[in-house]
Order: structure tokens, then C-alpha cells, then sequence
């Protein structure tokens, strides 16, 4: 639904821009209430590859989704690129949870090693 809306915005804004070019969905991921959703220009799809996606949960010690983070990896031309979000403790007294927890994503978050995608 959300991927859906965001496409046809992106491609809403160009039409009224004059723009001839459109937006396709080349990633989307999920945890819980995370998402991430990556768009490129249709004619710039065939220079990207080596896409690839890592989630981390960490809530409960990493048996629960309802912290976490998903980060995507993928090259430009021969440009590196990654993209991440998180959801992480809230509140001024979780500062040692949200670095605990941002360590964690970050230390596990190692791409090279499976969950390649193709653009179709």
C-alpha cells in the first residue's frame, strides 16, 4: 500500500514538472512497523547492482521485531550506497539502550554475504 502511494507521488511530481521519466520500486523491507523502500528512475535501473539488505532485530535480545534496523546496500555506476533505518528505545533514560542498540545494528550489519536481489 505505502510503496504503491509513494510511486505514483514521485511520478505524479515529474508529470507536473514536465519530467518524462518515471519511478520504479527496486527494494522494499519490513520490521513491523519499519519500512524501507528504495525508488530509482526507470532509466537508471540498468546502473544499479549488488543490491543487497541485512534486518536486525534487537528487541527482547533480538527476538522481537519491534526494535531493529534494515539497512540496503547497492552500487551506482561505481558508487557504494547504503541506506538504513531503525527504530530504537525512546526517551531521555534509554540513551544507553538506543547506543547498545544502534552498536548492535551496526556490528551485525554485514553485507557481502547472502540476500541478493535482482532488478527485474
Amino acid at each position: 500500500l505505502w510503496e504503491k502511494a509513494i510511486r505514483s507521488s514521485l511520478n505524479s511530481i515529474c508529470e507536473n514538472r514536465g519530467r518524462k521519466f518515471r519511478y520504479m520500486q527496486i527494494q522494499m523491507h519490513q520490521l513491523v512497523g519499519l519500512l524501507l523502500c528504495i525508488y530509482v528512475r526507470e532509466d537508471m535501473a540498468p546502473c544499479i547492482r549488488d543490491i543487497q539488505y541485512e534486518i536486525t532485530k534487537v528487541g527482547l535480545k533480538g527476538m522481537a521485531g519491534n526494535k531493529g534496523g534494515i539497512a540496503s546496500h547497492l552500487y551506482f555506476f561505481n558508487t557504494s550506497m547504503c541506506f538504513v533505518t531503525a527504530h530504537l528505545a525512546a526517551g531521555h533514560s534509554n540513551v544507553d539502550d538506543r547506543n547498545s542498540d544502534y552498536n548492535e545494528i551496526n556490528n551485525s550489519t554485514a553485507f557481502g554475504r547472502q540476500r541478493e536481489i535482482k532488478i527485474p
